[in-house]
């Protein structure tokens, strides 16, 4: 675990905030670390990581910006209704604010990205939107 403290009053040790983003990153890291192993395995090219911070829709939003010409590509969990009202759609941002093509698609429960590309014609994996600022369903 990161760094902690110990309350002198009580005797419990309390993890450090530094240290609960420290761990954070290096769990998201390890993370993406194996959907890049598993990207190149299915024969991508090139694999950019990064771990940032901040409401989901807009980090993206914001690093597209940075990184003009690229592709967007996100898994959506396809809510709708009240669900999306209460939650949002961190996708549905993306799609509307971003300026880069964004590639969206349903996510399929508790498979990996090799799993994922090789069942792509099986129904379980739909586009649901793609483009500029658009939702083409």
């Amino acid at each position: 675990m990161g760094v902690s403290r110990i309350d002198e009053a009580s005797g419990f040790q309390f993890d450090t905030y530094e240290g609960l983003i420290k761990e954070a990153d290096e769990r998201a890291l390890a993370y993406l670390g194996g959907l890049e192993k598993d990207l190149y395995d299915l024969g991508v090219v090139s694999v950019t990581k990064r771990v940032v911070r901040g409401q989901a829709d807009d980090a993206i939003v914001d690093l597209a910006r940075q990184m003009p010409g690229n592709l967007v590509v996100m898994t959506t969990h396809g809510r709708s209704g009240i669900c999306r009202w209460v939650l949002g759609s961190v996708a549905d941002g993306v799609v509307r604010r971003s300026g880069n093509p964004v590639f969206v698609i349903r996510s399929v429960e508790k498979s990996s990205a090799k799993n994922k590309a090789a069942h792509r014609t099986d129904g379980d994996q739909k586009p649901v939107g793609a483009g500029i600022g658009s939702d083409t369903r």
